[in-house]
């Protein structure tokens, strides 16, 4: 007994320290799997891992966020059940080739986020093994690459770009024949697009028959207008093609994938398949018109292409611009020699010693004398000047002959040989004096001035009448130089609405701007200062009173005769009362709002003919069991939960509608969500285009599936009434015969 005692005693010792070796076992795997979890969790990319039939066995947090779900949602999923079939197809046959062969995979492909966002990924995966050593399933993990790509992508865009800038500078830099370096650039273009025909012609005017194509490179196979020598006509379509061209300011695109269709007889005439075009602006001329032609085939002009191709546009112009230049310049040089063989412009020369005076014949003529040989009467030319202006041409003349004044030059008025009066301007230059300096000799012009003077006085008369005009406005109007200070306008209608009069504004900043507006003001002013517009832009500002006023600005940069920035005019319409206006509409559109959403009937606004719906109030949860999100996404949902034996009625009303023919009201059952048949009675509106087809259908639907319930039960009852009648009847005439054989019986015994 004692030894069984004993060895019972050895054997409980042995229990016990196998319990607590196999307790620490069990620590330390807890340990080592809660060290795992935290390991794989704090890896920022996706990890994953399956069994070998592909279900998801177990991930990381950062899997989790990627597709937004909880791990009872993912696990013992497969990649069929989460993913798009194309994709999990790929998924699959990859686990499937690794399951098969073991060892570690890598691949690219691409993947779908929560959002349904498409991701570009590198896959990595490998095997692991279970007790036995027989592969048990695999574990992988998910690199985002999107980025990464994106970024390869456009630098690779950003390269192509400047070597092919490179490629078009190296051809402009290439030969000083300018007409030979456009020839060298289109040819540069035709390579670097790949296309088979670059051109470059003078956009036509409005009034202009046909356009000629001065400069063309083409391909073997697809001459164009200048190869052929020909002249294209402008018929409507081309001249669309131009207009659309001169007013866009960026490459515009033609054919497929473009909103702009091909012109059909001049894409005929030169086997054009897709053509892109931009305004180029020489500055000194009228834009010309920079074109490609794909013949070959179809092709759709990315974005990258529209960029480069309008950046070779911009240098293009330049080099035009220049080539424009010189023509001009030697044009002009012809001009001034026609100009001064034929000047109007009279030249003297007074030799003031010996008191000889000498003038052209223009001298003369202008003034309709005639002219001239040798030596003229100039005491004589003075007794021409009209009476008012002899004392200031006197005494200028006198001015300059004491040496008071290094100036000779006055407007007056002369006699003309016609009897009238004209304006002339005379001008001295080169005065000659002696040792003494004492004038000797003085030359001279003179021109007539007459019609500059009455455009002066237009002019002060225009000026005038704008003055009056400005005063006259009922919105603010006022001119800023490039530093927001007000230069010389502020009219009447900005005094009344900002409370400044306008010697109280000339020459400073604008003081209608908050101090917490200041950056929004200086942004604005660069925004003009940079040749752009502001239409329409509503701000708060503040009075000189400090109350606050809404007006909406409209500002247009001001331009000197070089075409720089010198400041901008501005229109300021006050906006209180359309605010006012736009509340009480808003206010008018929540209440009806409000109404239609707390309305009992479903109410709704279907376009036409696609079906979907435009706005339906939440009713639609209670008749129908479906959110309006769900009606929303899914155009098709009404049809689909049309009973089967309703679905011709329902497609018969559907293409009446479309016809135009709307019915007052029709029924017709619909399944619930939750399954049951509910009865729906709808009335409609059609709303119609301006050309009378369909163009939406409004109107309210009610549930009426009690009250059909109710007719039903009703029809019930009917019947069982008459059914009780006929029986009743036939009760009372079996009673009834039964009485009369009783009473013949009675009468007969009688």
């Amino acid at each position: 007994m004692a030894e069984r005692t004993a060895e019972l005693y050895r054997a409980n010792e042995q229990l016990q320290s196998e319990l607590a070796e196999r307790k620490r076992a069990v620590e330390a795997l807890r340990e080592s799997e809660a060290f795992l979890n935290t390991l794989l969790n704090a890896i920022p990319i996706p990890v994953f891992y399956k069994d070998r039939e592909g279900r998801y066995l177990g991930f990381n947090k950062a899997f989790e966020r990627f597709f937004d779900a909880t791990r009872e949602n993912l696990i013992g999923k497969t990649v069929f059940d989460l993913y798009p079939p194309e994709l999990a197809a790929i998924y699959h046959t990859k686990d499937n080739e690794l399951l098969a062969r073991g060892g570690i995979q890598e691949y690219e492909s691409q993947i779908t986020n929560v959002h349904g966002v498409l991701h570009d990924v590198i896959f990595n995966k490998a095997v692991f093994t279970g007790r036995q050593g027989a592969i048990s399933g695999l574990i992988g993990t998910i690199l985002d690459i999107t980025e990464h790509k994106r970024a390869e992508e456009e630098h690779q865009a950003h390269l192509w770009f400047l070597e092919s800038m490179d490629q078009v500078n190296r051809a402009m830099q290439g030969t000083n024949d300018l007409e030979q370096m456009m020839m060298d650039v289109l040819d540069a273009v035709l390579a670097i697009f790949g296309c088979d025909r670059a051109w470059l012609l003078h956009s036509a005017g409005p009034d202009a028959a046909s356009f000629s194509v001065p400069m063309e490179r083409t391909r073997p196979g697809f001459p164009g207008a200048f190869a052929l020598s020909v002249d294209v006509p402008i018929d409507p379509e081309a001249a669309r093609v131009i207009q659309t061209v001169r007013t866009c300011g960026t490459p515009v695109p033609f054919g497929p994938g473009s909103a702009h269709p091909l012109p059909a007889e001049v894409a005929k005439r030169f086997s054009i398949q897709s053509q892109i075009i931009v305004a180029i602006d020489p500055k000194i001329d009228e834009p010309y018109l920079f074109g490609l032609h794909q013949c070959s085939h179809p092709r759709v002009w990315t974005p990258q292409e529209q960029r480069l191709f309008q950046e070779i546009g911009r240098r293009l112009g330049d080099a035009l611009g220049s080539l424009l230049a010189y023509h001009n310049l030697k044009e002009s040089e012809e001009r001034l020699r026609l100009t001064l063989e034929a000047t109007q412009i009279g030249i003297w020369d007074w030799d003031i010693k010996n008191d000889q005076w000498y003038a052209s014949p223009t001298y003369y003529t202008m003034l309709g004398y005639d002219p001239v040989e040798g030596a003229g009467d100039r005491a004589g030319w003075l007794e021409r000047v009209h009476p008012e202006d002899r004392v200031a041409v006197h005494e200028n003349i006198r001015k300059v002959l004491a040496g008071d004044s290094r100036e000779y030059q006055y407007e007056a008025r002369m006699l003309h040989a016609d009897g009238t009066y004209r304006w002339v301007y005379v001008l001295g230059f080169g005065v000659q004096r002696d040792e003494n300096r004492e004038a000797n000799r003085l030359l001279g012009i003179r021109m007539d001035i007459t019609e500059r003077k009455r455009a002066d006085e237009a002019l002060h008369q225009a000026n005038e009448t704008l003055r009056a005009t400005l005063d006259a406005a009922p919105v603010g109007i006022f001119d800023l130089d490039t530093e927001g200070r007000v230069r010389s306008i502020w009219n009447s209608a900005a005094e009344q609405m900002l409370g400044w009069q306008r010697d109280e504004v000339l020459g400073h900043f604008l003081p209608s701007v908050p101090e917490d507006r200041v950056d929004e003001f200086a942004r604005f002013r660069e925004w003009v200062r940079s040749g752009k517009t502001i239409v329409g832009k509503d701000l708060v500002r503040r009075r000189k009173d400090g109350s606050p006023i809404e007006y909406s600005l409209y500002a247009a940069p001001e331009y000197d005769a070089d075409g720089n920035v010198v400041g901008n005019i501005a229109v300021i319409v006050d906006i209180t009362e359309r605010r006012r206006a736009e509340e009480a509409l808003r206010q008018s559109e929540e209440r009806i709002r409000r109404i239609m959403e707390n309305a009992k009937d479903l109410i709704y606004r279907m376009s036409i003919p696609d079906g979907r719906y435009e706005y339906i109030s939440s009713a639609a949860m209670e008749m129908t069991g479906y959110t309006t999100e769900e009606f929303y996404e899914n155009p098709l949902l009404t049809r689909e939960r049309i009973p089967p034996d309703w679905q011709q009625y329902f497609e018969e009303r559907w293409s009446e509608l479309l016809r135009g023919q709307v019915p007052p009201f029709y029924e017709f059952q619909f399944l619930h969500k939750s399954g049951e048949v509910r009865w729906i009675h709808q009335r409609n509106v059609l709303i119609k285009n301006d050309d009378g087809s369909p163009l939406a259908l409004e109107g309210i639907a009610t549930d009426i599936t009690e009250r059909k319930r109710a007719e039903q039960e009703v029809r019930k009852l009917n019947l069982e009434l008459e059914q009780r009648i006929r029986d009743r009847t036939a009760q009372l005439e079996a009673a009834n015969r039964e009485l009369e054989a009783f009473a013949y019986s009675v009468s007969h015994d009688l």
